[in-house]
């Protein structure tokens, strides 16, 4: 009877560990026109203007996009807004990268941005730390 009360407690528990995993593994959700699936489902290409949202507040649209699952880097191209609810930031641009893990952006080309509807950032090839909120350019950048 014991055992039996033990494994179900173990039971139990790998389930709802399994299951937080499972949570903390947020996953985009595209919307688009056009889309390919290659590599054994590891590289998802998008065409002709789409929408990647993830569980966190993070909208994408793009002209055109490619993720990468196993390196976990999503780049985007051709009219990229981003808007990250979770901050309160908007960014535009003409081709972005995130780099997930380390919940980087990287713009390249001119950039604006809009900071909690006060500010208004413009500069070029911006390094956008979501976690810390800090936006900064080595270019010359006006707010």
């Amino acid at each position: 009877m014991k055992n039996k009360i033990r494994n179900i407690i173990f039971y139990i528990i790998i389930n709802f560990i399994l299951i937080l995993n499972l949570e903390a593994t947020e996953q985009f959700n595209f919307e688009v026109t056009e889309i390919e699936i290659t590599q054994n489902g590891n590289k998802v290409v998008g065409k002709k203007r789409g929408l990647i949202t993830t569980n966190d507040g993070l909208k994408i649209e793009a002209d055109n996009f490619e993720y990468n699952k196993l390196l976990n880097i999503f780049n985007a191209n051709g009219n990229v807004q981003i808007t990250d609810e979770a901050h309160e930031v908007k960014m535009n641009s003409k081709n972005i990268t995130y780099f997930r893990n380390e919940e980087k952006f990287f713009t390249q080309g001119k950039t604006e941005a809009i900071i909690q509807s006060k500010y208004n950032f413009k500069s070029s090839d911006v390094i956008f730390f979501r976690n810390k909120s800090k936006l900064n350019s080595k270019k010359k950048s006006i707010i």
